[in-house]
């Protein structure tokens, strides 16, 4: 991408370098489709941008840069509400790139909304990236429908609790001492090395804060209840 002059000397323009097809999110698909399944590489290309599609930073950055900001803001909503709409049209983006048609989202329709909202919240919370590449494996397999994938995840999550080593209640507990929350808990235990999630504290945040929160809360209670 570079910033360049425009010919009659009227401020400047954005001239995008070509993006091999590979690259990109309806490239990868495409080709996954012509050979009839997604190599490795290729779905945790698709977890990634997923998760940084949904990062609070994207979210941001839209608001600066997009002319379409003030057509989709609700003027009535907080900020943390708005964030979550942008989040879920990302998602719905992301289920029409697999299954074109599959939900109608541009109505949008409440229902499809709502079930996008679903697997949002249980791909945010599934324990691993082993179980989030799964689940873009079933998006990505036509025979699965997207009330038995968002099910295939919860019963996942569910059948899978994490249990913390020593080290990690310990920090839980400290984070109790010193009063953290919301980011600066995060950071305070991604800087310690809590490895409760199985990904960075951070990460998990900027996923799914709420899920988050209500996860440190009951680690929590059950590391003290233990001491």
């Amino acid at each position: 991408m570079q910033r360049v002059k425009r010919p009659d000397g009227r401020g400047h323009r954005i001239v995008l370098s070509p993006v091999a097809a590979y690259t990109t999110v309806p490239g990868i698909i495409a080709a996954g489709r012509k050979r009839g399944c997604l190599r490795p590489k290729e779905v945790e290309f698709l977890r990634r941008f997923m998760i940084k599609t949904v990062f609070e930073e994207t979210y941001r950055q839209w608001l600066r840069e997009s002319r379409l900001a003030d057509y989709f803001l609700e003027s009535d909503w907080d900020d943390e509400e708005n964030q979550r709409k942008f989040a879920l049209y990302a998602m719905a983006c992301f289920v029409d790139f697999l299954r074109p048609g599959l939900i109608d989202w541009r109505t949008p329709n409440a229902m499809d909304l709502q079930r996008v909202g679903k697997l949002l919240d249980e791909f945010a919370r599934l324990p691993s990236p082993e179980e989030q590449r799964a689940l873009i494996r079933k998006l990505f397999d036509p025979f699965k429908n997207l009330h038995t994938v968002i099910a295939d995840a919860e019963e996942c999550r569910q059948e899978k609790p994490r249990k913390l080593s020593r080290q990690d209640k310990n920090l839980l507990v400290e984070c109790l001492r010193l009063r953290l929350r919301g980011p600066g808990r995060a950071k305070w235990l991604a800087e310690k090395g809590f490895r409760g999630f199985g990904k960075s504290p951070l990460e998990r945040y900027e996923e799914a804060r709420d899920s988050m929160r209500a996860q440190l809360n009951r680690w929590t209670r059950e590391a003290i209840e233990e001491e």
